[in-house]
């Protein structure tokens, strides 16, 4: 989805499911530059954490945070996004207390249209036997 406003809020609820290390799930701002507050099985655990890349257009390297480990895949994900485009993510198990992760992130447009937000699921390897998320709902508010 385009950026709907210059201030507002996304919230989604999921529950990923992963089978193989590598597996991940995110909310991503993407435009030029890229940052995604992801959900990743690491060693056989459930990780989270915040993924930016500023130089995404010209290859530029992703920078990570410290993961924080999730005993269960059942977790909200929400970005705030302010004027001029500062995003900020945050994660909840509950839905009620939200915990900020990493530094904010100014979200940029992309070539042809504005800065975007949306979802992704990914896997590292071709299987008939994959890990699933499910989206229980995806909300922007203002």
């Amino acid at each position: 989805q385009k950026f709907p406003a210059p201030e507002f809020t996304v919230t989604t609820k999921v529950e990923f499911n992963p089978k193989m290390d590598g597996d991940r799930m995110g909310l991503l701002v993407m435009g030029m530059s890229y940052a995604y507050l992801g959900l990743e099985q690491e060693d056989g655990k459930l990780h989270c954490r915040l993924v930016r890349n500023a130089d995404a257009e010209h290859g530029g390297s992703n920078e990570r945070t410290e993961s924080i480990y999730l005993e269960s895949g059942e977790v909200y994900l929400r970005v705030n996004v302010v004027a001029g485009g500062i995003c900020t993510f945050s994660l909840s198990e509950n839905g009620r207390k939200y915990q900020s992760i990493g530094k904010a992130f100014t979200g940029v447009q992309g070539k042809w249209i504005g800065a975007k937000v949306g979802l992704f699921a990914l896997g590292t390897e071709k299987t008939n036997d994959t890990g699933w998320v499910d989206v229980d709902w995806f909300r922007v508010t203002k």
